[in-house]
């Protein structure tokens, strides 16, 4: 059969959260997050979003989306990230990382069980390292 590529590979299985920022507050914000969403689907990432159990997306003016967080940057992109926005970031990045904790912690405890003693294979507790990171120039 096929051999799996690389990052399918290093993506499945892990979790990933989606942030954007556009123009206005018409200006695509949730079919960019949608758009962003198929290749880490395909990979096979478990994709997070911001459910309504969070209280920003419905008190926000601005940014924030059940499919990711946003920033209505403005046309010329000199508005600053509103509280809202900042919160809303913020819960997401929380899901993220506690998701990814929990994920880690189960794959350690497999881990462990599996080989017995206590002592894991090497690369079995690093089944949730970040498979992608991205910076900002």
């Amino acid at each position: 059969g096929a051999r799996a590529g690389t990052l399918t590979v290093m993506a499945a299985g892990k979790p990933a959260a989606l942030f954007t920022s556009t123009g206005t507050m018409h200006g695509g914000q949730e079919s960019t997050l949608l758009t962003m969403a198929l290749p880490l689907l395909h990979h096979g990432m478990l994709l997070l979003g911001l459910p309504f159990t969070e209280p920003a997306p419905s008190a926000t003016s601005t940014g924030g989306t059940p499919y990711g967080a946003s920033h209505v940057a403005g046309a010329n992109g000199d508005n600053p990230i509103s509280e809202h926005e900042r919160e809303l970031a913020r819960a997401l990045g929380r899901r993220l990382a506690d998701t990814a904790r929990k994920l880690a912690a189960g794959a350690w405890a497999r881990a462990t069980r599996r080989c017995g003693a206590g002592y894991a294979r090497r690369g079995d507790a690093d089944l949730y390292r970040p498979a992608l990171q991205f910076t900002h120039p």
